[in-house]
């Protein structure tokens, strides 16, 4: 259920963008973003004990070389999910709810050759999510 919700939001993402699910590559293209987050919490209030419930932090990380760079790849996934629902088979999701929880700053564990630091923000994003029956 975990995997199926983070490849749903990672699905959301319009093609144009370098999206990486748990890490990135050695040699990445700029800008990119990259999705982690918890590994959810499964709730069961049903007689069998079967996870009923789902509900998950799902972060982005938006890198890019300058400030232009990492505000217009947010821009873009921000629009494609906030308030928007993801597909996932057997499941209900709710509306994805973006908070910003990392200002715009240079990524000093990273240096881009002739470019400096690259710039780094996070956004989470809260996901429900109910077993359809």
């Amino acid at each position: 259920m975990i995997k199926e919700h983070y490849a749903a939001v990672k699905a959301m993402i319009r093609p144009t963008i370098d999206v990486h699910l748990w890490e990135v590559p050695d040699s990445p293209t700029f800008p990119y973003v990259l999705l982690w987050g918890s590994p959810g919490d499964e709730l069961a209030e049903t007689l069998n004990d079967k996870p009923r419930d789902f509900e998950a932090r799902i972060r982005a990380t938006y890198v890019g070389v300058n400030g232009d760079s990492v505000m217009g790849v947010i821009a873009k996934v921000r629009q494609d999910l906030n308030r928007k629902r993801p597909i996932v088979d057997g499941w209900s999701p709710q509306r994805l709810e973006q908070r910003a929880l990392v200002d715009i700053q240079p990524d000093e564990t990273m240096t881009i050759t002739g470019s400096g630091h690259p710039l780094r923000a996070v956004d989470e994003f809260f996901l429900q999510s109910t077993r359809v029956i």
